[in-house]
């Protein structure tokens, strides 16, 4: 009878401790992030009561919002979404709910500058600059109204193709802004005949 008892006493036992044994448990410098589209933030996660090296997990609600790549979050557009984070292989370890919303400063105005003139065959720069300076997408996209007169490369230089008019326009963000270009006939050599 006393062996049963002693069996018994053990298997509660070693149940306590399994039940009872201490879960890693996962914080974060801060929970609330606002982020400019196109800017990351490093999440910064710790872990207390692991033992070895561990995996944190991510569940983003929106992933058209944000992106997360080795910890650091990516703003991609404005919004607002939460992001739970776990320890893998730790389903019972609690959880934690980051709440992120981004934000987006507007392109107001898009300058350009430059010739309205190209000969044909050869090229002129166009430059352009983005209002506000802050704004959060600055890259430009140049394209031509009419490119079988005057074609555009991406970095604003522009080729005359043939004698005429067109449009050069630049934009960022679904801003636009236009440049009128003429293409003139090449100058022509003078010629001595003897």
């Amino acid at each position: 009878m006393k062996k049963i008892i002693a069996i018994a006493i053990t298997f509660v036992m070693a149940f306590v401790l399994v039940g009872c044994s201490k879960q890693p448990v996962l914080s974060f410098e801060k929970t609330d992030f606002t982020i400019e589209v196109g800017k990351e933030e490093a999440l910064n996660p710790t872990v207390e009561k692991a033992e070895g090296e561990v995996v944190i997990e991510y569940a983003i609600a929106d992933e058209n919002i944000v992106s997360v790549v080795d910890g650091v979050i990516k703003a991609l557009k404005a919004g607002s979404t939460t992001i739970e984070a776990g320890i893998k292989d730790y389903p019972k370890a609690d959880k934690v709910t980051l709440n992120i919303v981004v934000t987006k400063i507007n392109v107001s105005n898009i300058v350009i500058s430059g010739d309205n003139q190209v000969r044909r065959g050869e090229t002129v720069q166009l430059n352009a600059t983005v209002e506000p300076a802050n704004a959060s997408i600055k890259t430009i996209e140049w394209s031509s109204s009419d490119e079988t007169v005057a074609a555009v490369s991406s970095e604003g230089v522009v080729t005359g193709v043939k004698v005429g008019n067109a449009k050069i326009i630049a934009s960022v963000d679904g801003k636009q802004s236009e440049w009128n270009i003429e293409v003139i006939k090449p100058l022509v050599s003078k010629v001595t005949i003897n």
